[in-house]
C-alpha cells in the first residue's frame, strides 16, 4: 500500500491510500491505523482497492457507531439496495456551494463517505476546503465577528406522511443549541431553530475550524433552511462573506474521481461540494453519513 499526501491546501496535506494491487481488498485496510491517520489528516482517499456497493458498507460499519438519520435526503437523493443509510449523492449537475453536511442540524455527522462507481468523464469533481486551513488564514475582523455571533437557523424538516387531521405538539431535542421545537403531524414536518457556532473546536489537533453553510447559496438551498443569519436575526454582513468566499476559493481542492474511489471525511473540519458537470454523463457517487463516529471523540 503506498501513502502520499493529496494537497498543500490542506493542513496536514491529507492522505491519499493507494493500493499496490487492484486485487487487494478495502476491508484488508488496519483500522487502527486509518483511525490514527484521521484524526490527522481528517480526509482520507482510498484508491485502486477492490471494493463492491456492499464491502464499501462494510467497511464504514467499522468506524461508525450511529448513522445520521436518513430522513433529511429522502426528498432529494434516490435510495439505493445496500442500505437506507448509503443513497446517491446527486440531485442535478449544477455547480453547489461549499457546505459541512447538514451543519445547521442538531444531527450534524462527524464523517462524511462518498464512493464513486462511475466517475464523469468531464468535470464533474468533489471540492473540498479545509476549515482549519480557511480559519488560520481568515483576518483578525472576520475571524472575531464569527467568534462573537453564533448562527441561528430556522429549519422545517420532513419526516414522515401528511395528517390532514394531525395535530401540533411540542417535541424536545436533547441538542445544545437547538430550542423551539414541535412536531406538525398535519404537514408531516419538524419545526425547530437550531444555534451554532459556524467555527468549531478540533480538539485533536488543538485547532479551530471553520465548517458550517455561510457559502450555501443558489441553484441548491436546502430547502429545510427555512430562514438564517446571526443570533440577533441579522444577516452576516457582504464584505465578510466575500472574504470567506475568496479565501476559499484559494484552499479549495479539486477531487477528479476514479471508479471505486472513497473519501473519508471530517464533516466537522472540511467543507465540501460539486463542480458541474453535463446532464447527459453518467456519474455516480454514493453518499454515508456518520453521525458518531466508534473512534473520534475516544
Amino acid at each position: 500500500m503506498i501513502s502520499k499526501s493529496i494537497t498543500s491546501k490542506f493542513y496536514g496535506d491529507g492522505e491519499m491510500l493507494i493500493s499496490d494491487s487492484n486485487s487487494n481488498s478495502l476491508l484488508s485496510v488496519d483500522k487502527i491505523t486509518i483511525q490514527n491517520s484521521f484524526k490527522k489528516k481528517g480526509c482520507i482517499i482510498f484508491r485502486n482497492f477492490q471494493t463492491s456497493d456492499f464491502s464499501y458498507k462494510e467497511f464504514i460499519d467499522r468506524f461508525t457507531k450511529v448513522y445520521a438519520n436518513d430522513t433529511n435526503d429522502t426528498l432529494r437523493r434516490k435510495k439505493t439496495n445496500i442500505s437506507k443509510f448509503v443513497r446517491h449523492v446527486d440531485a442535478g449537475n449544477l455547480k453547489m456551494s461549499l457546505h459541512s453536511e447538514a451543519s445547521f442540524s442538531p444531527s450534524w455527522p462527524e464523517i462524511v463517505w462518498f464512493y464513486c462507481k462511475t466517475p464523469c468523464k468531464k468535470d464533474g469533481e468533489t471540492t473540498i476546503c479545509d476549515g482549519v486551513k480557511l480559519w488560520e488564514n481568515l483576518s483578525e475582523k472576520t475571524k472575531s465577528f464569527f467568534l462573537a455571533n453564533p448562527l441561528k437557523y430556522k429549519l422545517k424538516i420532513p419526516l414522515f406522511k401528511e395528517n390532514k387531521k394531525g395535530v401540533k405538539k411540542k417535541w424536545f431535542i436533547n441538542s445544545v443549541g437547538s430550542y423551539d421545537s414541535f412536531l406538525d403531524y398535519k404537514k408531516g414536518e419538524l419545526n425547530m431553530c437550531q444555534i451554532r457556532f459556524a467555527v468549531n473546536e478540533i480538539n485533536h489537533l488543538n485547532k479551530l475550524a471553520f465548517s458550517n453553510h455561510v457559502l450555501h447559496e443558489k441553484p441548491y438551498i436546502d430547502k429545510t433552511i427555512q430562514k438564517w443569519g446571526t443570533i440577533f436575526d441579522k444577516k452576516i454582513p457582504k464584505k465578510i462573506i466575500e472574504e470567506v468566499k475568496k479565501v476559499s476559493d484559494k484552499f479549495t481542492y479539486f477531487h477528479k474521481w476514479e471508479k471505486d474511489d472513497l473519501i473519508m471525511l471530517d464533516n466537522r473540519r472540511f467543507m465540501h461540494s460539486r463542480n458541474h458537470f453535463n446532464k447527459n454523463d453518467s456519474r455516480v457517487i454514493l453518499n454515508t453519513q456518520t453521525l458518531k463516529s466508534n473512534f473520534l471523540n475516544v
